[in-house]
């Protein structure tokens, strides 16, 4: 779900092109978009990560399982960090429930 996120892909999305640039001949904006395609796979992540390496290789030749492993990296990171957005939304949600009639006027005599 995570790699799903707007927010998750477009920070994925710039530091994938970032990290490509140097590394690969390739145009790091098309070889970004393809890097994600391969991310958006419904995969576990062990796969997804085989995947990548196989698919990669043509382009990144020595420096594939480099990438590959800063990577999923980044990938651990942002699930994370989405994961903890995610908390953080529900426990935000669960402070502004209504919890019947009279809750807002007690605080009110406080």
């Amino acid at each position: 779900a995570a790699l799903a996120d707007a927010s998750v892909i477009s920070t994925m999305s710039a530091w994938i092109e970032q990290a490509l640039r140097p590394i690969s001949d390739a145009d790091p904006a098309v070889l970004s978009k393809y890097v994600l395609a391969l991310l958006k796979k419904d995969t576990p992540l062990d796969t997804m990560r085989g995947n990548c390496v196989k698919e990669l290789e043509d382009f990144l030749e020595d420096k594939t399982r480099g990438f590959v492993d800063a990577l999923f990296r980044k990938v651990d990171e942002e699930i994370a960090r989405y994961a903890k957005r995610a908390e953080e939304d529900t426990n935000a949600e669960e402070d502004e429930l209504d919890y019947g009639e009279g809750s807002d006027s007690e605080k009110d005599d406080e």
